[in-house]
Formats: C-alpha cells, structure tokens, sequence
C-alpha cells in the first residue's frame, strides 16, 4: 500500500494519473493502491486548479501532508482538508517524521523515504544480514538519504567503528544530521563528488570497508544489496550500471519495493 501517491492535475484542477506514453491525465475519485490514511485526507475528491501535481503523505507515526506544485498556486489550498493535514508554507511544518528500525527520523515532507509502509524495516534487515557488520568496522553508506542505514546498523559496529554516510541532497543532509546527532561514528558528506576509494581505504585500523548504497534509477533510489568481495575481502555494493566500489567479485541482489509491484 502506498504511503505517498503524487497525482497530476487536469486543467479543471482534478487529480490522477497520466495514460502511458501520453501527458493526458485520466482523473480519479480514488485509488486502491493508497494507505487508508491517505485517502481519508480526501485530496482526490476536491479540485487544485492551479496545481501541476499534489502529493499526499502519511507517515508511519501518523502524520500527514499534502504538497501542492508549484508551491502557492493553489488559492484555498487547505479547504477541505482534515485539521491535523499539513501544507508546507501554509499549515503545519515543512518535514515529517518516519518511525523504522526502533528509531524516529524527520524527514522534509518533499523528501524522499520508501512508499511502502513496510520497506525501511524489510531493507535495513536486508543490509544487516547481507554485510553482517562487526564492532570496529569502517561502513559507507552512498545515497544515505536522511541516514536510514547509517543510523541503523551504528550500533553494530559500535563506537570504536565509523560510517561515511554520502549524499548529494542539501535537505537529505541536514535531515540525517538532525536524526543522527547522538552517533559521533558517523560521519555525512554532503556532495555530488566524492572521492570514495579514498573513504573506503582511510579505515584508520577499523578494519575492511563495508559498504552499503542506495542507487539512483529512473529518478528514484533503488536499493541494492551486495555479498562480501572475494578478491578483497572487502564487502561492497554498487548501484545499478556501476563499476563495483573495489574490485573483486561481487554479488547483487535487488529489491524492488515499489506499491505497484508485489515483490
């Protein structure tokens, strides 16, 4: 079920989905694929001329957004809606918060964070058991988004360990600090550049690098998860396309997570 459907507005202001291979908007009065909580804001049933696309979020804590683009060009935005709904930069906060992993992370309502509902808890239990990481080891974790992996697995490797956490996002950033501030080990780079074979061999006697990632395809993060590097010792993952982060032989193994999908 998805937590964060964006539909495309007609030029009467109603909302739904766009026909394959077409611009043209197929309006809806609602969608099966939606959480509860989404369609009980009842964004679907109102008009938003004006609007080019709206979004509705519904978090796992129980928020709700919705977000109108672009920004202001709805009038009466907030008419209709349910009171606890937030419109950032009319009603309510800008970010929203996400509960995963036995942690709380604040997200910016625009952000990204996986659609269905039980994908972080599914994807960070992936990673854990793939690379198995240990006390003292070095992790980095590329397209750390708002820090989902490196906060989680921080307490397996524990103080004396480190995490590279990198991400180009300037909002993603300044989120995953705010959700990691009491996990010195980590360390986030904000950059669209980043020299990562120097990360990954700067581990300071923390031993082999471990390397979680989250790749971009098609305009979205698709997870990924690799097996250990057997040339290296090392364990890697790369996103889709990419050359491996170190050499060696490597196992990939995707999850695709989508609300469309059944996997």
């Amino acid at each position: 079920r998805r937590t964060g459907p964006g539909c495309a507005a007609d030029a009467e202001g109603r909302l739904g989905f766009r026909r394959h291979r077409s611009h043209e908007v197929v309006p809806i009065t609602a969608c099966p694929l939606v959480t509860d909580a989404v369609a009980a804001t009842g964004a679907t049933r109102r008009h938003w001329t004006g609007a080019e696309v709206v979004e509705v979020v519904a978090t796992s804590t129980g928020e709700r957004a919705v977000l109108v683009d672009p920004p202001g060009s709805v009038r009466d935005a907030t008419s209709g809606l349910p009171a606890d709904v937030a419109v950032p930069g009319l009603r309510g906060r800008r970010w929203v918060t996400e509960a995963a992993a036995g942690r709380q992370w604040r997200v910016r309502a625009d952000g990204f964070w996986q659609v269905h509902p039980g994908a972080p808890d599914a994807l960070v239990t992936a990673v854990r058991d793939a690379l198995d990481p240990r006390e003292g080891e070095h992790l980095v974790d590329l397209y750390s988004g708002v820090g989902l992996f490196a906060g989680s697995l921080s307490a397996a490797i524990g103080a004396a360990g480190r995490i590279d956490a990198v991400e180009a996002s300037v909002t993603a950033c300044a989120d995953a600090r705010r959700n990691l501030f009491d996990l010195p080990q980590v360390r986030i780079h904000e950059d669209t550049f980043v020299d990562v074979g120097t990360l990954l061999h700067s581990t300071e006697g923390r031993g082999p690098p471990v390397g979680p990632c989250t790749c971009r395809q098609t305009g979205r993060r698709s997870p990924v998860t690799a097996a250990r590097s057997g040339a290296t010792g090392r364990r890697t993952r790369r996103g889709g396309g990419g050359s491996p982060i170190v050499g060696g032989r490597l196992s990939v193994t995707p999850y695709r997570t989508w609300a469309f999908t059944r996997r």
